[in-house]
């Protein structure tokens, strides 16, 4: 069956209905490149990031499958890998294919709105990216998974900063967000022409945040480098930072906003 992020979100919303507390977000990342929502019509990878006293990744993983087993036999069968932070990545299946689901859980430690402490992500992950401290950066040589991330961090620093476009190596190939061949489950070694491009958009987000339009008027701001557990502070112009976040933040809400599926009530 299709599974949309709005069907997505209907199906978490009544799996964690019964828990307490619970402050979360699923993010996708399209969301916040401005595309019309109804373009997008299927997804596989899912991440849920929550803020809770009382809830556990391991807890919060337990009831959604349980949910899904119940209400969504369809759907569970065809979840291949799930993790989180703390437990890893964890086969279900013994292969992942581009028609099965993975599902990743995190629990954030931050004093921000889980929908804005990811929105804050976002406008730092360029300078994550130029400082080369984003941690998926160390893992390039053998993760797919991280040279993803990378990819799809790059494509949503530009559209969140419009000036880091000018900033991009002359010759540069197209950034493709696509997920196809990527397996969490495997070691898939770097090829040379993803080298040069990762290469090239570390030097891009390099050159930006040297840029007085970044650095201007610096003042300290902080952001969580969701998926570390790691809370980083910079010196940056407040102004360009803010905005940043702020048009993530309204982005990803105008995206549920701006269109609806029927629900998939169960």
């Amino acid at each position: 069956m299709t599974l949309s992020p709005f069907h997505w979100h209907d199906i978490t919303q009544a799996a964690f209905r019964s828990l307490p507390p619970l402050d979360v977000v699923s993010p996708f990342g399209f969301e916040l490149l401005g595309a019309p929502a109804v373009a997008v019509r299927q997804v596989a990878r899912f991440y849920l990031y929550f803020r809770s006293e009382f809830v556990t990744e391991q807890a919060l993983l337990h009831r959604l499958l349980a949910h899904l087993r119940s209400h969504w036999p369809e759907i569970h069968a065809r979840v291949a890998v799930i993790g989180s932070r703390r437990l890893g990545a964890i086969p279900l299946l013994p292969e992942l294919t581009p028609q099965d689901y993975f599902i990743h859980v995190e629990q954030v430690d931050t004093p921000y709105p889980v929908l804005r402490a990811h929105a804050r992500y976002m406008a730092g992950a360029v300078h994550a990216m130029g400082a080369g401290y984003l941690p998926e950066l160390a893992k390039i040589e053998r993760s797919g998974m991280a040279r993803l991330r990378i990819r799809q961090l790059f494509l949503i620093s530009q559209s969140l900063h419009p000036g880091l476009a000018d900033c991009v190596p002359d010759g540069m190939a197209r950034v493709s967000p696509s997920p196809a061949g990527v397996d969490p489950m495997r070691e898939q070694p770097i090829t040379p022409e993803e080298r040069i491009q990762i290469v090239q958009i570390v030097e891009a987000c390099r050159r930006f945040i040297a840029t007085p339009a970044f650095t201007g008027q610096a003042a300290w701001r902080d952001f969580d480098l969701l998926a570390s557990g790691r809370r980083q502070r910079i010196a940056v112009n407040p102004g360009l930072f803010d905005r940043a976040a702020a048009l993530a933040e309204t982005r990803h809400r105008a995206f549920y906003a701006e269109a609806r599926e029927p629900a998939m009530a169960r």
